[in-house]
């Protein structure tokens, strides 16, 4: 991602910096006048806007479609930034500081920037060494930190049942009460935290996304302790 991220900074910096100092002679406009700083605007915002496809993926994935009409919430933001942009430089005016622009700026606009995508895509194509790490899956000890913090709460109430022991009262009970809906939240709350785990794990096995034999292991292993726990 990071080889992306200064590929395509750099080629948006070239182009910014060309349209800057010659961009205004392609549409026989004044340098520096009002339209011609209003197209250098909406190429520098339509190439942000065209850079967001190639942050859908953050690997090596060549394909930035891929799942593209699952991003539904992705699309709306496009389609709102595309819109309010459009309206700006359209209608704003003395607003923004900006102009209209012809349909011939426009089409370039869209060229130039659209250029962002094939270029993130060919860039995810250069060869990168990443750092290795060691990974290991041991099922036997998979549920190390699940005993530890299960004999822990079960000192926790000991050690309320003990603190209540010959003492009485609505205030004990209350406190005892509250004792009790604590412990309980915190056992619910690392419940919840480990089905989201599982359930990462099911998405992407769903989504053909757990090329390693260590995720796969790691699936069926949890999949097996939720079952039994069902």
């Amino acid at each position: 991602m990071h080889v992306t991220i200064g590929v395509t900074a750099l080629y948006q910096l070239v182009v910014a910096l060309v349209i800057q100092d010659v961009g205004f002679r392609w549409f026989d406009v004044a340098k520096f006048s009002r339209e011609h700083q209003t197209f250098v605007f909406n190429v520098f915002v339509f190439g942000a806007l065209f850079h967001m496809f190639n942050c859908r993926k953050l690997y090596d994935e060549v394909d930035v479609f891929e799942g593209f009409e699952r991003s539904k919430a992705f699309l709306g933001i496009v389609a709102f930034c595309v819109l309010f942009q459009f309206l700006a430089v359209e209608t704003f005016g003395d607003f923004m500081d900006v102009t209209r622009l012809h349909m011939s700026e426009w089409t370039v606009t869209i060229m130039l920037t659209f250029f962002n995508i094939p270029l993130g895509m060919a860039s995810r194509c250069i060869p990168v060494k990443e750092p290795v790490f060691k990974r290991e899956f041991d099922p036997d000890n998979n549920d190390e930190d699940a005993k530890q913090f299960l004999l822990k709460l079960a000192k926790d109430v000991e050690h309320t049942a003990d603190a209540r022991a010959g003492r009485s009262g609505e205030a004990v009970n209350k406190a005892t009460h509250a004792r009790i809906l604590s412990l309980w939240f915190r056992v619910y709350a690392e419940h919840v935290e480990r089905l989201k785990v599982v359930n990462a794990f099911r998405r992407a096995y769903l989504d053909r996304d757990m090329n390693s034999e260590l995720s796969h292991n790691v699936y069926k292993h949890m999949l097996r302790l939720t079952s039994s726990k069902a």
